[in-house]
């Protein structure tokens, strides 16, 4: 493994997903975070709500096979799906309440603030969230 940064367990959205299986610009930094918590014994977090963003965008841009192929690696890999709490879905609501971030990257949001961990992306629509005392683990924008 070639990690240059250790960063221990982080949320992800969507957009680690989507890099990683098109191999675009930074992918290695993913797959070096998925094997820094499998060699050190912890999980990553995902919301079911972003995990399912990431799985219809597949769908979409890719087809079944595909999607389904990462949808699978993603369970078998150091990942805890997280089903949202009431709490979390309060979280989220007051983010989208604020402005300018989806519904799905509001509960990465939610989830990153709850268990004080950064969130892992390179959607710049978080930005806002670090305004707001989140933290952000940034990969290139990709768009």
């Amino acid at each position: 493994m070639s990690v240059s940064k250790k960063t221990g367990p982080l949320v992800f959205d969507a957009f680690p997903f989507l890099v990683l299986v098109r191999k675009q610009t930074g992918w290695e930094r993913i797959r070096d975070s998925v094997d820094e918590a499998s060699d050190n014994g912890f999980r990553h977090l995902v919301s079911l709500i972003n995990l399912g963003e990431a799985y219809y965008m597949m769908l979409r841009e890719h087809g079944q096979e595909l999607a389904t192929r990462m949808l699978r690696g993603i369970l078998d890999s150091p990942f805890e799906i997280v089903i949202p709490t009431f709490h979390q879905m309060e979280l989220a609501a007051l983010f989208k309440a604020g402005g300018g971030l989806s519904y799905a990257d509001c509960y990465a949001v939610a989830l990153a603030k709850q268990n004080n961990l950064a969130v892992f992306t390179g959607d710049p629509e978080f930005k806002i969230a670090e305004r707001e005392g989140v933290k952000v683990e940034w990969l290139p924008p990709n768009r």
